[in-house]
């Protein structure tokens, strides 16, 4: 039996050494036949249906200072804003206007008693737990790393999932892309505590970080399964000209190079988890604005964030240059 084969009988039947000689391979017909065998699994695991979930940036404000990230607390040229409940809650009405079953919260990572009462009354209005007759929607939260308790609450007042990326599974690299501050024990533990806590979990991972190897992205996808993931967002990292890192990044001419590694991340570890839900990155239509989302869900994704955040307030969640925005 091959090893393609082996993939499609049954999840995790890919070894490291297989998964990084398959992301090393310049192959085409191989990587045809991935990509095929991607999209099998899909089948076989019931994901063909294409899954929105409406994104709404609720905040830049971020207390951390990530060398990689647009939002970064110092970066002093980004207006900060935090979007009143009120438009949150038009936002989350045009949501279910396009019929989607679901929203996102996304933000920059802050940890207070406010910020923490704001998300329960946010989630409490989608989930109709406030109290609306609407119809409820499912909510996903990326807010970052916070206490076991606050996740408690946030969960208690309805939230459904939450999508904490760690960037890199490389403890090493982890360090080198984050101030001394930022902790990779910590973030895991928190992977580990929304898990614990009975939410739909997700991570994952930037691909194409300055010192990243193959290997090391062969063991993104091997850390996805140890850790029992339910989702995975990942997708292709992309400079911000006011971060330190930007000064460490390849050359605009390799962006080619990042796209076809994160549609091939998103393929392999289809083959590698099956049933798992995987996101379609926005940030693939910054490397290919024609069709970078839809390469995506032919890759092996089955998830996709349509943005609703105001153009007002999305224009300055300026994660990476080129972001696209969805809302007038």
């Amino acid at each position: 039996m091959t090893a393609l084969e082996r993939a499609l009988a049954a999840p995790k039947n890919l070894t490291f050494d297989e998964l990084a000689g398959m992301l090393a391979s310049e192959d085409e017909g191989l990587w045809r036949e991935i990509f095929a065998a991607a999209r099998e699994v899909k089948v076989k695991c019931g994901k063909t249906e294409t899954l929105p979930r409406g994104l709404i940036e609720t905040s830049n404000v971020c207390a951390k200072d990530c060398l990689y990230c647009g939002i970064r607390k110092g970066n002093a040229k980004v207006p900060r804003y935090l979007i009143p409940e009120e438009e949150v809650a038009a936002c989350i009405d045009e949501a279910r206007r396009r019929g989607y079953p679901a929203v996102a919260f996304q933000a920059g990572e802050i940890e207070s008693e406010a910020n923490t009462a704001y998300y329960e009354r946010l989630t409490a209005c989608a989930t109709g737990r406030a109290g609306s007759m609407t119809p409820p929607l499912e909510v996903t939260l990326s807010l970052g790393e916070q206490t076991e308790e606050v996740y408690r609450r946030w969960k208690d007042a309805g939230a459904m999932r939450y999508l904490l990326r760690i960037e890199t599974s490389n403890r090493e690299l982890y360090a080198k892309i984050h101030p001394a501050e930022c902790s990779f024990e910590r973030r895991l533990w928190c992977v580990r505590a929304l898990k614990r806590l009975g939410y739909v979990t997700g991570s994952g991972v930037m691909i194409g970080i300055p010192g990243q190897t193959i290997r090391d992205l062969a063991n993104d996808i091997v850390f996805f399964g140890d850790e029992r993931l339910d989702m995975v967002g990942m997708g292709p990292y992309i400079e911000h000209p006011e971060t330190p890192l930007s000064e460490l990044a390849r050359r605009s001419s390799e962006h080619d190079v990042r796209l076809d590694l994160t549609l091939r991340m998103i393929a392999l570890t289809r083959l590698y988890l099956h049933d798992v839900n995987i996101v379609a990155a926005t940030a693939l239509e910054v490397l290919d604005p024609e069709g970078g989302r839809n390469r995506g869900i032919e890759a092996g994704a089955n998830v996709i964030m349509p943005v609703l955040t105001p153009r007002k307030y999305g224009c300055n969640y300026d994660l990476y240059p080129g972001k696209a925005h969805d809302r007038s």
